[in-house]
């Protein structure tokens, strides 16, 4: 296996485990009310089931508006986590396309296209789940 490859696996190996330590980090913070919070944990049922663009236009909520000042916030860093994670897998992306495209392994580099697509249009807010 060439040497950049085992550099990538072993960076994806530290992001996704740092990501996924953040999460239950920041998570467990906003749960047991350590520090402050955007959105009060016993009120987050309330805001559950809305779509991001309502949660996003809400003006009890307006999570867009205030991000930079409350960035400190438990529930606002686990965003922290979530960047990190995508960091890692669009640079995991980024080397590992044109190497399917060389080897002639297209069903990877299908999959591989899709799921970016996905993620993409997930990020910009064109679909969402459940709402």
């Amino acid at each position: 296996m060439d040497e950049i490859y085992k550099k990538l696996a072993k960076e994806f190996e530290w992001g996704v485990k740092a990501a996924l330590f953040l999460l239950v980090l920041f998570f467990l913070l906003y749960i047991l009310g350590i520090g402050s919070s955007v959105l009060p944990p016993e009120k987050a049922h309330e805001i559950w089931s809305l779509s991001a663009a309502s949660v996003n236009t809400d003006p009890n909520i307006s999570f867009a508006s205030r991000l930079a000042s409350t960035f400190y916030c438990m529930d606002t860093l686990a965003l922290i986590a979530v960047l990190l994670l995508s960091i890692v897998v669009i640079k995991a992306y980024i080397v590992l396309l044109p190497k399917f495209f060389s080897a002639k392994l297209y069903r990877f580099l299908i999959l591989a296209l899709l799921q970016l697509a996905v993620l993409l249009l997930v990020a910009s807010g064109a679909i969402s789940g459940g709402h």
